[in-house]
């Protein structure tokens, strides 16, 4: 995901689950039209949070929500 910083000289590039990049649905539509079925590969780049502990279990969060949300758009 890139979003521009609050004073507008600049942009931070930070990961996201799947369901909140854009285009993320538009792309698994076109790829599922044809005949075969994609497979996904869930890389995740968060943030650190104040301890290894937090950052883990945001990490383990957006995992099993990504994981969720994808096979929404890939499995039949």
């Amino acid at each position: 995901m890139i979003q521009r910083v609050d004073h507008q000289l600049g942009f931070v590039i930070q990961g996201c689950p799947p369901a909140k990049a854009i285009g993320c649905a538009v792309a698994a539509a076109r790829i599922t039209g044809g005949r075969r079925t994609p497979n996904a590969i869930l890389e995740q780049w968060p943030r650190r949070e104040a301890s290894l502990e937090a950052t883990i279990a945001k990490e383990e969060q957006w995992a099993a929500a990504s994981v969720k949300y994808l096979r929404t758009l890939i499995e039949n």
